[in-house]
Protein backbone atom coordinates (compact mmCIF):
# COMPACT_ATOMS: atom_id res chain seq x y z
CA UNK A 1 0.00 0.00 0.00
CA UNK A 2 2.89 2.37 0.63
CA UNK A 3 4.06 1.83 -2.95
CA UNK A 4 0.71 2.89 -4.41
CA UNK A 5 0.43 6.06 -2.29
CA UNK A 6 4.09 6.80 -2.99
CA UNK A 7 3.50 6.36 -6.69
CA UNK A 8 0.51 8.71 -6.58
CA UNK A 9 2.49 11.30 -4.65
CA UNK A 10 5.43 11.05 -7.06
CA UNK A 11 3.14 11.56 -10.05
CA UNK A 12 1.44 14.47 -8.33
CA UNK A 13 4.80 16.07 -7.53
CA UNK A 14 5.63 15.83 -11.24
CA UNK A 15 2.31 17.57 -11.99
CA UNK A 16 1.01 14.53 -13.88
CA UNK A 17 -2.47 15.22 -12.55
CA UNK A 18 -4.46 12.62 -14.50
CA UNK A 19 -2.05 9.80 -13.75
CA UNK A 20 -1.81 10.83 -10.11
CA UNK A 21 -5.60 10.99 -9.73
CA UNK A 22 -5.85 7.46 -11.15
CA UNK A 23 -3.35 6.24 -8.56
CA UNK A 24 -5.06 8.05 -5.66
CA UNK A 25 -8.39 6.58 -6.74
CA UNK A 26 -6.91 3.06 -6.89
CA UNK A 27 -5.36 3.56 -3.45
CA UNK A 28 -8.72 4.60 -1.98
CA UNK A 29 -10.52 1.69 -3.64
CA UNK A 30 -7.99 -0.84 -2.38
CA UNK A 31 -7.35 0.64 1.09
CA UNK A 32 -10.46 2.59 2.14
CA UNK A 33 -9.66 2.21 5.87
CA UNK A 34 -5.98 3.14 5.60
CA UNK A 35 -4.95 5.88 8.05
CA UNK A 36 -3.86 7.96 5.05
CA UNK A 37 -7.21 7.69 3.28
CA UNK A 38 -8.13 11.21 4.37
CA UNK A 39 -5.02 12.66 2.77
CA UNK A 40 -5.46 10.48 -0.32
CA UNK A 41 -9.02 11.78 -0.76
CA UNK A 42 -7.78 15.36 -0.38
CA UNK A 43 -4.96 14.85 -2.89
CA UNK A 44 -7.37 13.17 -5.29
CA UNK A 45 -9.43 16.35 -5.18
CA UNK A 46 -6.32 18.45 -5.68
CA UNK A 47 -5.34 16.49 -8.79
CA UNK A 48 -8.84 16.81 -10.21
CA UNK A 49 -8.81 20.54 -9.48
CA UNK A 50 -5.45 21.01 -11.17
CA UNK A 51 -6.66 19.11 -14.25
CA UNK A 52 -9.82 21.26 -14.32
CA UNK A 53 -12.13 18.33 -13.60
CA UNK A 54 -14.17 20.52 -11.31
CA UNK A 55 -17.16 18.21 -10.74
CA UNK A 56 -14.84 15.40 -9.64
CA UNK A 57 -12.80 17.79 -7.49
CA UNK A 58 -15.89 19.07 -5.73
CA UNK A 59 -17.01 15.50 -5.01
CA UNK A 60 -13.58 14.57 -3.67
CA UNK A 61 -13.28 17.62 -1.41
CA UNK A 62 -16.85 17.20 -0.14
CA UNK A 63 -16.02 13.56 0.66
CA UNK A 64 -13.11 14.75 2.82
CA UNK A 65 -15.42 17.12 4.70
CA UNK A 66 -18.09 14.45 5.16
CA UNK A 67 -15.97 11.36 5.83
CA UNK A 68 -12.89 12.82 7.52
CA UNK A 69 -13.97 15.87 9.56
CA UNK A 70 -10.84 15.64 11.73
CA UNK A 71 -8.41 15.58 8.79
CA UNK A 72 -5.34 17.53 9.90
CA UNK A 73 -5.34 19.65 6.73
CA UNK A 74 -9.08 20.31 6.65
CA UNK A 75 -8.40 24.04 6.18
CA UNK A 76 -6.60 23.21 2.93
CA UNK A 77 -9.60 21.16 1.86
CA UNK A 78 -11.93 24.10 2.47
CA UNK A 79 -9.57 26.41 0.58
CA UNK A 80 -9.32 24.06 -2.40
CA UNK A 81 -13.08 23.58 -2.36
CA UNK A 82 -13.51 27.35 -2.63
CA UNK A 83 -10.92 27.64 -5.37
CA UNK A 84 -12.65 24.85 -7.28
CA UNK A 85 -16.05 26.50 -6.93
CA UNK A 86 -14.63 29.82 -8.10
CA UNK A 87 -12.79 28.25 -11.04
CA UNK A 88 -15.84 26.27 -12.11
CA UNK A 89 -18.06 29.37 -11.93
CA UNK A 90 -15.53 31.33 -13.93
CA UNK A 91 -15.73 28.60 -16.58
CA UNK A 92 -19.51 28.94 -16.63
CA UNK A 93 -20.51 26.00 -14.44
CA UNK A 94 -23.38 26.57 -12.03
CA UNK A 95 -23.81 24.58 -8.83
Amino acid sequence: MLARSGSAAALQNKELWDLASDEWKKFLEKYPKDPRADAAQHYLGTCYMKSKKFDEALAAFNAVLKDYPTFKKIEDTYLNLGITQFSAARDGKVF
